[in-house]
């Protein structure tokens, strides 16, 4: 199995989860055991507003690694809160880009600027509610799950 490492904490209102690794389908299963009890703790947390997903460290991205985060960006939308990334190395950006979320997240060059605009948000913003497209992510996630059946 493949092998992720995690470094997480919490400054201002933003909990930052950096990821060393690749998420693949052979390490997807790691990395939502770790990040699960993470949104169950910022889910419900008043004063928590963000999670960035710092992947400075993270060079390739499957589909599995692709569904994992966009389900984790649906159930922090329905709370209110806001899922961004940060340090998305140019091949994993392609790859976003390349299955049709890449508009979907909020990119930051790095975690001080994530912080510096997540961290003093209020939980009312949203990031990215609708795509180029006019849809929300939900209505182009359930577009695509349509059309695969």
């Amino acid at each position: 199995m493949e092998e992720l490492s995690f470094t997480d904490y919490i400054e201002k209102n933003v909990y930052v989860v950096a990821i060393a690794g690749n998420i693949t389908s052979q390490s997807v299963r790691l990395f939502n055991q770790f990040i699960s009890p993470i949104l169950n703790q910022v889910t419900k947390h008043t004063k928590i507003n963000s999670l960035v997903l710092d992947m400075k460290a993270v060079s390739l991205l499957d589909s599995s690694g692709i569904g994992l985060i966009c389900g984790k960006y649906v159930r922090m939308k329905k709370s209110g809160k806001k899922l961004a990334l940060c340090n998305v190395h140019p091949s994993v950006q392609e790859i976003l880009k390349t299955s049709g979320l890449g508009s979907t997240f909020t990119y930051y060059q790095n975690v001080p600027e994530s912080l510096a605009i997540l961290g003093t948000e209020s939980n009312d913003t949203a990031i990215n509610p609708t795509g180029p497209t006019g849809k929300s992510f939900q209505d182009v996630i359930e577009q695509k799950l349509v059309t695969r059946k």
